[in-house]
Order: C-alpha cells, then structure tokens, then sequence
C-alpha cells in the first residue's frame, strides 16, 4: 500500500503573510485528522511546530463568522488556556502546536476540572458577538428540507420554557474531549470557531453531552456549577437539538444526518 504525496507546502502557505510564507517554506507539513469542517496541518520547522487551519470554503453555511472567532481570540489571548495565535484571517489560522492529551469522558471525566475549565471561560464578560442558540436553531431548522416543519415544531416544543440569560458570557459551544488538551503546562481550549457571548448553562449542555455526562454526573456537575439539575438536563437537550439541526442543515459533512434528524424529532 503506497503512502499518500506529501502536502503542497506552496498551496498550504499561500493564504500566510509573506513573512510566515519565508519562515515555513522548508517545514515539514502533516494533515491532521482534527474534524470535519477545515483542513488542519501540523507543520515541523527550525522554529518550532505549529498548527496551520485552512477553512471551509464556505464558513456561512456552518454558522461560522471569522471576524467574530478573531474578536473571540483577541480576548482570550494571554490567559493560560488560550491557544497562541500568530496569524489569523478569513482563509487560515497559524497558531503555536499545543502538546497535550484529550481529556478522558463518560465515567472517567474529571468533574473537578471540568467545573473549573467551564468558570475559566465564562468569567469573561467583555462585550462580544452573541450567540443565539434559540435563533439559530429556527435558521437550521429552516434548512432541513422536508423535515423543515417538523423539526420546527419539535424545536418551539423543546424551547416552551426556555428563559434568555440575565447575562450573557463568553461561551465556547463546543466542549468535547478532542478540543481540549491537558498538558504539564496546564490545559488548552481549542477551536474556537463557534464562540461568542452566550448562555453559560447551554454551553454547560453541550459539555454534558460532548462528555458524555449521566444524570449522577449531571447533579454533581450542578452542584458545582450552581446550576439547577432540571435547567442542565433542559440545556442539554437543546444543545443535541442544535447539533442534530446543524449536521442536518450540513448533509455533506456525514452520512447519517437526516436519519439522526428523524430519529429526533419522532423522539417522545
């Protein structure tokens, strides 16, 4: 079994400044499998290694705006958990490698640390684009095809209580294992393309279910997090919703979409 080419290091640094382009033109360049939106390299030069993210060609489908990730990062530079930018525009990201392992999930998840690592994040109130998670699953459901009706409904269903934040934080929206690393330096907080100000106890859903937290896990973690158990279990079930609009919204990006979407809205 033959070995695939090496990557194009031209084409890979083209959307680079000039500068970057000089100082990696002889770096060792490695696809990453690192998601399914962008194209991620891990490029070995004399300096150091870095991450090289070349996006999606059409970031507006997935809900993606790189001006509001860069105001996001620009925030967030300097605190401790923070990736290390070096470049950043509305075709690729260069940012430092950052050494680590992924956090263990499910049963072995560190709630501790978890509790922490979401208070880290959402202590920053700095005014930031908002993220409406109600608003943007009333978009995607509009792009479900003929499930479009159906999926609306079960999403005005599934947001009957749902009460706005009093305050809106800075909120990544997308905690799972495979965009944090745990290193001897500390931790880091990856991929940050989906952030903004938004509702603390959503993004606290989405961890329980990039976690895969159960419902000990979920009244541990309210405890910790002063959030009730009933708005958790209720933040969690939006944030799936959400996700099963969006890979719905985005059929390309994996096989199952509309299955898991059905599966959804026939659910209770």
């Amino acid at each position: 079994m033959t070995s695939p080419p090496p990557p194009d290091i031209d084409r890979l640094l083209a959307p680079l400044p000039e500068d970057w382009q000089r100082r990696l033109r002889h770096a060792h360049a490695a696809r990453v499998n690192a998601g399914l939106c962008n194209e991620v390299y891990r490029l070995t030069a004399d300096e150091g290694v870095f991450a090289l993210r070349l996006n999606h060609p059409h970031p507006d489908a997935l809900g993606i705006d790189t001006a509001r990730e860069r105001q996001v990062l620009n925030t967030i530079a300097g605190q401790p958990w923070a990736p290390i930018v070096h470049h950043h525009d509305a075709n690729s990201m260069l940012s430092e490698w950052m050494h680590g392992e992924a956090p263990l999930g499910g049963a072995s998840t560190r709630l501790h640390w978890l509790a922490h690592a979401l208070e880290s994040v959402h202590t920053i109130t700095t005014p930031l684009p908002v993220i409406d998670i109600p608003e943007q699953m009333t978009r995607l459901a509009r792009r479900c095809g003929p499930d479009a009706s159906a999926a609306q409904r079960r999403v005005d269903a599934l947001l009957t209580h749902y009460q706005p934040p009093n305050c809106r934080v800075l909120c990544h929206h997308d905690w799972h294992p495979g965009n944090l690393l745990i290193g001897r330096g500390g931790w880091t907080l990856l991929d940050w393309e989906f952030a903004g100000a938004g509702d603390p106890r959503l993004d606290v859903g989405g961890a329980i279910n990039g976690f895969a937290l159960n419902s000990d896990q979920i009244t541990t973690l309210s405890r910790m997090t002063g959030f009730g158990v009933s708005e958790l279990k209720r933040a969690s079930a939006i944030m799936t919703a959400l996700e099963r609009l969006w890979f719905a919204a985005n059929p390309t990006l994996t096989d199952d979409a509309y299955l898991r979407l059905r599966q959804w809205i026939e659910a209770n």
